[in-house]
């Protein structure tokens, strides 16, 4: 797929943080654009309940340490980024 504005396209729709966080993004504009027609849904409960849920799964995977390199495969990361001794870029 050609590269737009910088952005590889081809890697970035087979990336599972992508899609968390396009997703909803979606779902919100979708939301929005119904309230202009006049179709407005309660979502408290629900959205509460995701909410719970969400933050017990992230609390799980802060507690296991996760924490995902989006340029690798899985959750480790590469042989090069584990022989660093400080942060790239001097942070």
């Amino acid at each position: 797929m050609k590269s737009y504005l910088g952005i590889n396209w081809k890697v970035r729709i087979k990336s599972k943080i992508f899609w968390m966080a396009f997703i909803p993004a979606i779902l919100f504009l979708c939301s929005k654009l119904l309230v202009l027609f006049g179709i407005v849904f309660d979502f408290t409960q629900i959205e509460e309940r995701l909410l719970d849920i969400v933050g017990a799964v992230f609390s799980i995977l802060v507690l296991l340490g996760v924490v995902v390199d989006p340029t690798t495969i899985g959750a480790g990361d590469s042989e090069q980024a584990q022989r660093y001794d400080e942060l790239r870029g001097g942070e």
